[in-house]
């Protein structure tokens, strides 16, 4: 926080705490001087006598503020160990005032906060504060960052082979601990693991959980009576062709006759550049 009584009324006059603007700000600093911190914190009804703040208006100052101070400590620390202070707001709406502390004792949960972090940024932090190489929460985290990184590229499962190797390289942990750590999370429900094709595929939970939902809302969708289905569509379709003077490509027809036909149609397309094509390639290597 600001150590200068100049250097808190620019603080205060930022637009970082509510209801408090550059004259406001200017009027509390001349109040109450090098208390201000104190009576905002502590003592927020003193503040009913700057003129424009109510009692409530002076509870949510002091409410703003405190927030508005934890997250200064949380910008600096995620700083510290190199994440982006954009996170700083969720990070304390998740775990309040004690954030710092929190993410200390176990630095791995930012890993389920920051999307697309460094799992190499957060280990180092964690093994310098003392956790060791084999500590559970550690190779925990290392597996739900290999299935989330995963996610990140569209992909909801991965072969567990291959997650296995992945995570035994990123932790220098063995392959067959890495594998004891998945059946152990498949018992407490942290992950699913399917069968499919004479392979295991491993999911986050939560995944699993959505595609099972959805596969079943579109099985229930596609089991009901299709009432949109036109009769004569090919002759209708080539009366709308005419009238509007296009003419629809064979693909583009056959898309049209298999929507009017099922009640659930998937239609998929390939990538759409080199680069998409190289980034498929690499994706399906984890």
């Amino acid at each position: 926080m600001p150590e200068t009584l100049e250097a808190l009324e620019k603080y205060l006059a930022s637009g970082n705490v509510k209801w408090i603007g550059p004259k406001t700000a200017k009027k509390i600093i001349k109040q109450f001087g090098d208390d201000t911190i104190d009576i905002i914190e502590n003592s927020p009804n003193e503040l009913v006598v700057i003129k424009g703040i109510t009692e409530e208006k002076a509870l949510e100052i002091s409410a703003s503020f405190i927030e508005s101070r934890e997250l200064w400590k949380i910008v600096s620390f995620l700083d510290e160990i190199g994440i982006s202070s954009n996170y700083a707001k969720k990070v304390y709406d998740l775990y309040g005032l004690n954030a710092i502390e929190e993410i200390k004792n176990d630095p791995y949960r930012l890993i389920d906060v920051v999307r697309g972090i460094n799992f190499k940024t957060i280990d180092e932090a964690a093994l310098k504060i003392g956790i060791n190489t084999d500590d559970e929460q550690r190779i925990t985290y290392g597996i739900k960052y290999g299935l989330l990184l995963a996610t990140y590229n569209g992909h909801t499962c991965v072969i567990r082979n291959n997650l296995i190797d992945f995570v035994s390289t990123l932790l220098q942990i063995s392959g067959s601990t890495i594998n004891e750590f998945l059946n152990q999370m498949k018992v407490k429900g942290i992950v699913v693991i399917e069968e499919r094709d004479g392979e295991e595929w491993v999911y986050l939970a939560e995944y699993y959980e959505a595609e099972v939902f959805i596969a079943g809302k579109l099985i229930r969708l596609d089991n009901v009576k299709n009432r949109k289905h036109i009769a004569n569509i090919e002759e209708k379709l080539e009366k709308i062709e005419n009238l509007n003077k296009i003419e629809l490509s064979d693909k583009q027809k056959e898309a049209i006759f298999a929507v009017n036909k099922n009640n659930v149609c998937v239609i998929t397309g390939g990538p759409r550049n080199r680069k998409n094509n190289n980034n498929k390639k690499h994706n399906r290597a984890i």
